[in-house]
């Protein structure tokens, strides 16, 4: 047997759940509340530091979250499952103040528990009386919201629960109360919604940037806004005309509809000239060349009225020869003969007829137009179909009319008036006087009148529009008294010019009529042509006399509408008189129910000058005309909404007041471009338009490359942007809008919120004003694909926000964070939104996410994926998913980076594993080693919190409610990992929460109440420390620190009486008192001492045993009171080992009696080892600092290196040694020597 002797060079391995045998040198079997170091060895953890006092937190269970705003301010804050927040000071624990402008919504139901759990309910309408009418609950399917029980009763309180079902008016829920028992009966309940309501602590995700923390609900499905607010208003039924040019002799044509039905337009297309009556004196007096239009500008020649002219009419000559004389004793008096009622003829309101067989009555016709039919019309007993007889004169033949008068016998209207009449003031007295009484129904009425001094002119119109021309033989003007006059009746001149004529004055009409038509036919209209007539003076056959012989031409310049082929024409030019007739015509259909739209074409020649205002003005007021549809535009009270027709620069916009849309098209579309709603190209928009106007660019037939363009005109001086009203029609720009009706606007009641710190360092809790989608339709911009799915995360990754939904990864507009829309339906640009999904054979649902140099590692619940690109720019066109790795993930955690790797939990078996994943690239695998197999029972699979800090290289793992934390370090020093160990700590109650902020790790720690404990894993400025030689941490949780000035010595007892309550701290453990010197004198440096509670005037207080009072101000000094923890380390089956490369050989077959152990220490107060022996008694040592004769005065005691040796004696296998330190003092292991006798027991070993 040999004497051995080896050393464990330290003891920084952590925990093995490997056997001993296999364990590596310096790894132990137990390490709790330790913290293994590279460079000051196996230290006892710090001690917790009570931050403030007791934390005012919710008592629910409730989602708790840290947010790291810079070295100088971190916060900690708790989300209720109500939804409401409080927030504290992690360097004060002081509470801040959180404004919550989440809105909530409300309803009210009954609800019938049946069953442990479940509840059937039945909605009401919001506030109504809960005996009224069911109503669909508001909220959705999986929605989860809190009931308040408001009836009174047992059974009031918040309960928790879930929409499991929608159906009808019921909606059954989970209810989340423990089920232990059932409740009967019916209740009121109302419930409560909003964005952060929340069961599980995985529900709400958080992410902090900057001064805001994101925070997302996962069981929120996101959806889209849709009322009239938040939907592209539709348009209303609206078109634009732009006016492209402006050309002489053409005619600016549109046809307006809203049904297929069609129009028939005859134009006419050739035009001859029929017959002609002309001079043919020598002197060609009919020669000429005019430009005429038949009909009147814009209208129909139906719309002719005509003119009935008596001239010539002496006035001063003898009475014999005089119409108008200077004499009272004359009498003037103007007769009208209707002729008699016909059937089959057109009648016109105002038209007079002669009605009975007898001809001896008159009748006006006082209804609406109509073609006569039927038999006719008799009065005898008043009106009848429209027609009303008026009084009546009977005309008699005079002397100065032959017997053939035409008008003998016949009812007519005479009225007569007798003056002298030497003036045309005169004149107009008598012809004033032919228009009162029945002289009111003549069918015409006085134009002008014109006297020269010698002769009168009197011009009559005609009351209706039409073809009167016949009727000049029917009108008489005559004097009578003295020598009777006749002008008119039947004493016709010439049949050639119509004319009736007496030796005094002439009756003519001027006219451009049709051949044997009444009435002109409805819808001729706009016949423009040039007429020439050229002529010569050609000798008979004799030579001795001259005539003219004439040349007439025609040329057709607009065929105008409703012309038929036979149609004839009568017009007058330079004395001439020609026939002309419609030889032939087209004929095309066109839908233009609403309006054929023909306003009369513009100048055939330069002596009239063509606007776009002479252009556009006749087309405004055709269409008003056209139907009544279309309205006049409004001249004062304009808004967005007004309807009509209305210029605009070079365009007239058209806005029905009906709903109905419509269409509109051209048949000259190199003069004018009509919109509606789309357009081919954009280079068909006009330039200037209706503010607002939305078109269509349809580019293709494909719908995949349509997008919509606003007309944006110029903001009114004072006006408010954004407000349709305040802008100017005409000069503006097209800028790329929504298709209208599409939703634009997302719910943000359904998306993350945002916690803002604010300037005065409180919190406001408010929704996020996303973006809204500016372009597009569903197919060129769809919906974001977390629309109608959950949010999982936001990440931020390459500046840009990033939401995880379902399978998708939806990225903002890099630096728009808000903005989840891309910038153009026409084109993708590397500023747009991403929207990509993972692509696998199984479910990816993507629950998180982290960024690492070549892209974005996503993690599923059993994939990892990386987002990355091949260029150097991050865009729609070149982002791309890659799969990485097939490993489980626990997504009620977060990944974690750990500087250059990534690690992640799964929980998919019974143990949590801990998975580190190396070589992270753009392409190809990585590496992914299982960093926990040598504790693979020690994590349970409920881990939910993890804290981790890369410059300390520690992370901690916890389940929430538990006393424990896990935690794993480690060391890399080039590619070499030189230390990966893991420890354990308990805490001094159940914890909520941890968070490593800078150097230290926070917890929050529920004991009686809630209290927030930092533990410092490198000193900082409020660490509690010991001051000598060195400095030495004060090893106790909860700990707090008073002044010496806060304590009173009680000699009656000799304790020392601590002026503050117990209740501002509290833990589990040994309550001890530590005696910290702030100045010169370290008198009280060190103090150590076991305290207890006793009640003072009703109030718990601390007493510390002896007298630890000062008056000396040099020998100031705090007390750091606090609660004690158990330091373990229990090290593995001791054997003699080799080290064969990396790798250490454990000689488990020899023989090994160990004699003794000694353990080198660090810094340490007082500690204690345990030999476990088999078939012994356990042996225990108390080892502290100093012995009592060394002891120095006023030092504090703790040694900072010292060799402790313990005497053993037994085989190796059959000891257990544990070091344990359960007192404020440091404990320090540096390493450990074994000594002891060994022999191999005669094996050869091969």
């Amino acid at each position: 047997m040999t004497s051995i002797t080896q050393q464990i060079p330290n003891y920084v391995g952590g925990i093995s759940q490997q056997p001993d045998e296999l364990k590596v040198p310096g790894q132990v079997r137990t390490a709790k509340n330790v913290i293994p170091d590279v460079t000051h060895g196996l230290l006892k953890r710090p001690g917790g530091r009570l931050i403030g006092s007791a934390l005012s937190a919710y008592t629910t269970d409730s989602k708790w979250f840290h947010y790291y705003r810079d070295e100088n301010e971190q916060y900690i804050g708790q989300i209720n499952q109500d939804g409401e927040i409080k927030m504290w000071d992690c360097a004060t624990g002081a509470e801040k103040a959180v404004t919550n402008n989440l809105p909530t919504t409300t309803a009210y139901c009954t609800y019938s528990r049946t069953s442990a759990g479940l509840v059937s309910v039945t909605w009401r309408p919001t506030g109504t009386d809960y005996a009224g009418a069911s109503a669909e609950h508001p909220f959705k399917v999986g929605e989860i919201i809190k009931a308040d029980f408001i009836t009174g009763g047992a059974n009031d309180g918040n309960y928790e629960i879930v929409a499991d079902n929608h159906g009808g008016n019921y909606t059954v829920f989970k209810f989340y109360d423990g089920g232990s028992s059932v409740i009967s009966g019916s209740f009121h309940v109302q419930i409560k919604s909003n964005y952060l309501y929340n069961l599980t602590d995985s529900d709400i995700q958080t992410l902090t940037l900057n001064d805001y923390t994101y925070l997302t609900n996962r069981n929120k499905p996101v959806s889209m806004l849709d009322n009239a607010a938040t939907v592209n208003p539709a348009r209303p039924p609206e078109a634009f005309i732009e006016l492209k040019k402006v050309a002489y002799a053409s005619q600016y044509s549109v046809n307006i509809f809203d049904t297929t039905t069609t129009t028939e337009v005859k134009t006419a297309t050739r035009i001859k000239v029929a017959s002609s009556s002309l001079d043919s004196d020598s002197t060609c007096p009919n020669v000429g060349t005019e430009i005429l239009k038949v009909g009147t500008d814009g209208q129909d020649l139906t719309n002719v009225k005509q003119k009935i002219k008596v001239s010539l009419v002496t006035i001063g000559q003898t009475s014999a020869v005089n119409f108008f004389e200077d004499d009272t004793t004359r009498s003037y008096s103007l007769i009208y003969v209707p002729p008699a009622w016909v059937v089959n003829t057109y009648y016109q309101t105002g038209d007079l007829v002669q009605g009975e067989s007898d001809n001896s009555r008159i009748y006006k016709r006082t209804g609406s137009a109509i073609t006569s039919s039927g038999t006719v019309p008799v009065h005898d007993s008043g009106e009848t179909d429209g027609w009303t007889a008026i009084t009546t004169t009977t005309y008699t033949a005079n002397s100065d009319v032959s017997s053939t008068q035409l008008y003998g016998g016949q009812a007519c209207i005479e009225i007569a008036d007798s003056r002298k009449i030497d003036s045309k003031a005169d004149l107009d007295l008598t012809v004033a006087a032919w228009s009162t009484g029945n002289g009111a129904h003549f069918p015409f009425e006085i134009d002008s009148t014109t006297w020269d001094g010698m002769y009168a002119t009197l011009t009559y119109v005609w009351k209706n529009n039409g073809d009167y021309s016949d009727h000049i033989s029917r009108i008489i003007f005559r004097r009578t008294n003295g020598t009777n006059h006749t002008i008119g009746g039947n004493n016709v001149s010439s049949a050639d010019d119509g004319a009736l004529s007496t030796s005094n004055g002439t009756l003519a009409i001027s006219r451009i009529g049709w051949g044997g038509h009444n009435v002109l036919p409805a819808g001729r209209a706009d016949l423009y042509f040039r007429l020439t007539n050229t002529g010569q003076a050609v000798p008979d056959a004799t030579g001795d006399n001259y005539s003219c012989s004439y040349t007439t031409t025609v040329d057709l310049l607009h065929g105008g509408s409703g012309w038929e082929p036979g149609d004839k024409i009568q017009i007058r030019m330079k004395g001439g008189v020609y026939v002309l007739e419609v030889e032939e015509t087209s004929i095309s259909k066109v839908q233009a129910n609403l309006g054929l739209i023909r306003p009369a074409p513009t100048s055939f020649d330069t002596k009239t000058t063509v606007t776009a205002e002479s252009i556009l003005g006749a087309l405004q007021t055709d269409i008003v005309a056209a139907n009544s549809t279309w309205d006049a535009w409004p001249s004062s009270g304009e808004t967005k909404d007004s309807v009509g027709v209305k210029l605009i620069g070079n365009g007239i916009y058209i806005r029905r007041d009906v709903a109905t849309n419509f269409n509109i098209s051209t048949p000259v579309g190199e003069l004018l471009n009509v919109l509606t709603d789309s357009v081919e190209d954009v280079a068909d928009l006009p330039k200037q338009c209706r503010h607002g106007y939305v078109v269509r660019i349809n580019n293709s037939e494909a719908e995949e490359d349509d997008y919509y363009v606003k007309f944006i005109g110029k903001l009114k001086t004072g006006g408010t942007e954004g407000d349709d009203n305040d802008y100017l029609d005409g000069n503006g720009v097209w800028e790329e809008c929504p298709e209208p009706g599409v939703k634009t606007t997302l719910d943000a009641a359904t998306l993350p919120v945002q916690l803002v710190r604010q300037a005065d360092g409180t919190f406001k809790v408010s929704q996020v004003a996303w973006d809204n989608r500016l372009v597009g339709d569903t197919t060129t911009v769809p919906e974001p694909s977390f629309i109608g799915k959950t949010v999982n995360k936001m990440l931020f990754f390459r500046n840009r926000l990033v939401l995880l939904s379902d399978e998708n990864v939806i990225m903002s507009r890099p630096g728009d964070f808000y903005n989840f829309w891309p910038k153009s339906a026409i084109t993708y640009t590397a500023s747009d939104n991403i929207d990509i999904s993972c692509s696998s054979e199984y479910p990816a649902i993507v629950y998180d996410g982290l960024q690492v140099n070549s892209g974005l590692v996503l993690f599923t619940k059993n994939q990892q994926f990386m987002l990355t690109t091949d260029s150097d720019v991050l865009s729609p066109l070149t982002a791309k998913i890659n799969s990485l790795a097939s490993y489980n993930f626990n997504f009620n955690t977060n990944p974690l980076s750990l500087g250059t790797t990534v690690a992640f939990l799964d929980n998919a078996g019974k143990y949590t594993r801990f998975f580190e994943m190396q070589a992270v690239l753009r392409e190809g695998e990585p590496n992914v080693l299982e960093q926990s197999k040598n504790i693979s029972k020690l994590f349970p699979n409920n881990i939910n919190l993890i804290a981790n800090s890369r410059e300390n290289a520690t992370i901690f793992f916890a389940t929430k409610g538990t006393n424990k934390l896990y935690g794993f370090r480690y060391y890399q020093t080039g590619e070499r990992r030189v230390q990966q160990a893991w420890f354990e700590w308990e805490l001094s109650g159940t914890i909520e929460h941890i968070a490593m902020l800078d150097d230290a790790l926070y917890a929050v720690v529920k004991n009686t109440g809630y209290t927030m404990q930092k533990f410092s894993l490198k000193l900082d400025d409020n660490s509690h420390t010991l001051v000598e030689d060195d400095t030495y941490r004060v090893h106790l949780d909860n700990a707090k620190t008073f002044a010496y000035t806060n304590l009173t010595y009680v000699a009656d007892g000799d304790y020392t009486k601590l002026d503050h309550t117990a209740a501002d701290f509290s833990g589990s453990g040994q309550l001890y008192a530590v005696a910290v010197s702030t100045s010169t004198d370290k008198e009280f440096n060190g103090l150590v001492s076991k305290v207890t509670t006793f009640e003072d005037s009703g109030t718990t207080k601390v007493k510390i045993p002896g007298n630890w009072t000062t008056s000396t101000a040099a020998k100031a000094f705090n007390v750091v009171l606090g609660y004690d923890f158990d330091m373990e380390v229990e090290f593995p089956t001791i054997y003699v080992t080799q080290q064969e490369g990396e790798r250490f050989k454990s000689d488990i077959q020899s023989s090994l009696v160990l004699h003794r152990i000694k353990m080198s220490l660090g810094p340490t107060g007082v500690y204690k080892t345990t030999l476990k022996r088999i078939g012994k008694l356990d042996y225990n040592e108390t080892f502290e600092s100093v012995m009592a004769d060394a002891y120095t005065a006023n030092t504090v005691g703790i040694d900072k290196e010292q060799i402790a040796t313990l005497p053993v004696y037994e085989k190796n296998t059959n000891l257990t040694l544990t070091l344990k330190s359960t007192h404020p003092s440091p404990a320090t292991l540096y390493s450990m020597n074994w000594e002891g006798d060994y022999t191999n027991k005669y094996y050869k070993r091969v």
